[in-house]
């Protein structure tokens, strides 16, 4: 159940694959299709009525790529219209085997990127504390 301050983690395995299997990295390169969430306005709806205050996964775009629409996509309506902050390519694989270890999802979250004032991302510099 999602609650008012959450920080969504979303683990699609693009990063472990990327990571280990060469043939994978070809085949992006040739053709990126890129596993993420789907239907914007209703996962951007969904993540604001729940109060959830930023969304991070462990592949390049979030969304599905390529995009469903070129005008109506997660980043436009999370970030531009939301101010929802939103973190690309996190190692999710540790924290993913703990928590399934112990059946347990819930653990402390902390980001604190590089203060650059202008700057439109930085590296996340995030932690879990189970």
């Amino acid at each position: 159940m999602l609650q008012e301050g959450d920080i969504v983690l979303f683990r699609s395995g693009w990063l472990t694959d990327w990571r280990t299997i060469p043939e994978f990295r070809h085949e992006v390169a040739r053709n990126p299709m890129i596993p993420g969430l789907t239907t914007p306005a209703k996962v951007a709806e969904l993540l604001w009525d729940s109060g959830v205050a930023a969304l991070a996964c462990d592949n390049p775009t979030v969304e599905v790529f390529p995009f469903e629409s070129e005008t109506d996509n997660l980043h436009h309506r999370l970030m531009v219209n939301l101010g929802m902050p939103l973190g690309k390519m996190f190692d999710l694989d540790a924290l993913a085997a703990a928590c399934n270890d112990e059946r347990r999802y819930e653990f402390f979250f902390t980001s604190a990127p590089l203060n650059l004032p202008g700057a439109t991302g930085s590296p996340a510099n995030a932690l879990a504390i189970r």
